[in-house]
């Protein structure tokens, strides 16, 4: 199903899920005299039951003291909904001093101040990661700060940043991350041995689809076909799927066009006939059409009520003749035609719209 996200919650989703890190990781730090309530509501925490850990929690916080106050409030940020209050929260740990949870504050705050785009206020925080740090959070803390300073463009340090995690849950995407950098300074090469490594070991779609990319750039369009066709048929529902999808239509378009050029058809029909891309089947793509109008103004009133649900609409624009036009208003590329079904449904329930579920040409 389409990924949909109202305008107000697109960044509270963002930040949230840069925050769903088990608290396990804090385990260490936890043990000892900590309190048997304490440890109860970490529990809660744990199996989700995010109401009853943060009722649970104020009802304790004002008797706890000295490092065990600290713990209960990094658990209160956790809970937390309000971004700004989360990050006044973690500033209150960092300046108490607490060595055991100092440094796990300040990389929870690095995160928030990625999420909301401060790049220069989340390196600042993160500046010095210590060695003797929880391996998880260092880890962690080391890729977040790679990611901030590929955003303010120091490629360099951004590497040695993603270099320097050499294990835990980050490993693999810090090594996405060096895969991309070495697309963005042109060294195919590196980027294409990478790609091919994730996309083995892990079976990760994103790193398939850019290897397809690799490819393509490096003009070798069989290879990006049959890398783009094996993501099409490994993974069908991911997001990845459609655009594969899309970038097979456009190489089919394209071959055709050239076979269509040359001259002599015998020599044509032969190479029809050799051509790796002929007996490839692609499957459907669809998306859902909620009308076609003359006026832009119109298809804007139109798109602009429908981007408060859902992230990918567009306005195409379809030429009728040199003088006419249609603006097309047209939300997702869907693999299976029941999701497309399904975000069409929801539209009608949430702004009254009717889509007409389209196959793309």
């Amino acid at each position: 199903m389409g990924l949909i996200l109202s305008k107000g919650t697109m960044k509270k989703f963002l930040i949230n899920l840069l925050f769903l890190i088990p608290i396990l990781l804090l385990i260490p730090q936890m043990t000892g005299s900590v309190p048997y309530s304490l440890i109860q509501i970490r529990k809660q925490y744990n199996r989700v039951e995010y109401s009853a850990a943060m009722e649970g929690l104020r009802g304790i916080l004002g008797d706890l003291r000295g490092n065990d106050l600290q713990h209960g409030k990094f658990m209160l940020a956790r809970l937390e909904t309000d971004v700004y209050r989360d990050i006044g929260i973690y500033k209150e740990i960092i300046s108490s001093g607490s060595r055991s949870l100092s440094f796990a504050a300040s990389t929870e705050l690095a995160k928030i101040y990625y999420a909301l785009g401060k790049y220069d206020k989340a390196l600042k925080v993160i500046e010095i990661v210590p060695k003797s740090a929880n391996s998880s959070v260092r880890m962690e803390a080391l890729y977040f700060r790679g990611l901030c300073n590929k955003k303010i463009g120091a490629l360099n340090s951004a590497r040695k940043d993603f270099l320097r995690v050499d294990k835990g849950e980050y490993l693999y995407k810090s090594y996405m991350e060096r895969a991309e950098l070495d697309m963005e300074i042109g060294d195919y090469k590196g980027a294409i041995e990478k790609y091919e490594t994730i996309g083995g070991i892990h079976s990760n779609p994103i790193a398939i689809f850019k290897l397809g990319e690799c490819f393509e750039i490096t003009g070798d369009s069989h290879k990006a076909f049959e890398v783009y066709h094996s993501l099409s048929n490994l993974f069908p529902e991911s997001l990845e799927s459609p655009k594969a999808i899309d970038k097979m239509r456009i190489f089919l378009s394209m071959k055709k066009d050239k076979l269509e050029k040359r001259k002599g058809g015998g020599e044509q029909q032969k190479n029809a006939e050799n051509d790796k891309f002929k007996s490839v089947k692609i499957p459907g793509i669809y998306t859902i059409q909620f009308g076609a109008f003359q006026e832009h103004e119109n298809a804007s009133r139109v798109s602009s009520s429908l981007s408060d649900l859902f992230l990918d609409v567009r306005i195409e624009t379809k030429y009728i003749s040199p003088e006419v036009k249609l603006f097309r208003v047209r939300v997702g590329r869907y693999s299976g035609r029941k999701d497309a079904e399904n975000d069409s449904l929801l539209a009608t329930d949430e702004l009254g719209l009717t889509g007409k579920i389209l196959t793309i040409q």
